[in-house]
């Protein structure tokens, strides 16, 4: 199990899974390897040689904007435990037993879960994903690719977001096998730039015309509010990046400094479902 301290929903298990996540990858490699298997919810999958090293169990303090183990008294640093369940491991010879040779057992569904989590792991830790889907960055420049009118990439007019192409795959038990599906998808990205390019783009106003930002109407900066809430952004100062923030609301201060110094980065707004699927 995978309780969080403070508490984190399980309604908010995209950062329930940043939070594992980054103390993997960045604040504890040395202990998360194997990696450990999650997904967001209660119950992860960990490797016997990970579980030796977690014990019975195991607390970690993390905070996404540093790369080592804050203080207990440290604002913002949330708790992650992880507790031994009594279950018995999932062994290779039940697994085949179940998918395979289609016998009957209770943990049928945690199998299927587990095998889904080995297939997307390794894929929605390294791209932008939405829990099912993940975005890759788009190929080098491919002639076949031009011949075959493919788009990676496509930018919206006038709205600082672009459309990204991403692959969703999953695991489904046939008969005597398992299929793997692969479905095409596609969702829509802020882009990562300069919150000022961002600003000027959202009101449709001339690249360098920075006066007119400083002439919005109370309704207009609400508006602007609405849609970059909980976008993330960094400030540079004296060109060192800052820790990532979340923009809650757009404030009339009578100068636009601030968004001079502040980075978009590049996350998720959406997702849809496009194409047809194929198995393998």
């Amino acid at each position: 199990m995978v309780p969080f301290s403070p508490d984190i929903p399980k309604s908010a298990w995209r950062k329930r899974a940043e939070l594992v996540r980054h103390l993997q990858k960045a604040v504890r490699p040395d202990v998360f390897s194997p990696q450990f298997l999650y997904d967001g919810a209660a119950i992860g999958f960990a490797h016997p040689t990970l579980c030796r090293k977690l014990g019975i169990v195991r607390m970690f303090r993390v905070r996404l904007r540093d790369n080592a183990e804050p203080k207990p008294d440290d604002k913002g640093a949330v708790e992650i435990k992880f507790k031994q369940s009594s279950a018995e491991p999932i062994s290779p010879t039940e697994t085949n037993a179940v998918i395979l040779q289609g016998h009957d057992s209770p943990r049928r569904s945690s199998i299927l879960n587990f095998l889904q989590l080995v297939l997307r792991h390794a894929s929605n830790n390294d791209h932008p994903n939405n829990g099912k889907a993940y975005f890759p960055p788009p190929p080098p420049e491919n002639p076949e690719n031009r011949k075959k009118k493919i788009k990676y990439l496509q930018s919206i007019d006038n709205t600082f977001l672009e459309l990204r192409r991403g692959v969703f795959h999953s695991v489904r038990p046939s008969m005597g096998q398992m299929i793997i599906v692969v479905d095409t998808v596609v969702a829509a990205f802020y882009q990562r730039g300069r919150m000022l390019d961002a600003m000027l783009a959202f009101f449709n106003v001339r690249r360098g015309d920075l006066r007119a930002l400083s002439e919005l109407s109370r309704l207009q900066l609400d508006n602007a509010g609405k849609f970059f809430r909980s976008v993330f952004i960094r400030e540079e100062k004296g060109g060192v990046s800052g820790g990532r923030r979340t923009i809650k609301g757009l404030i009339d201060m009578g100068h636009i400094t601030n968004l001079r110094t502040a980075t978009v980065k590049r996350s998720l707004l959406s997702n849809t479902t496009d194409k047809s699927t194929t198995s393998s």
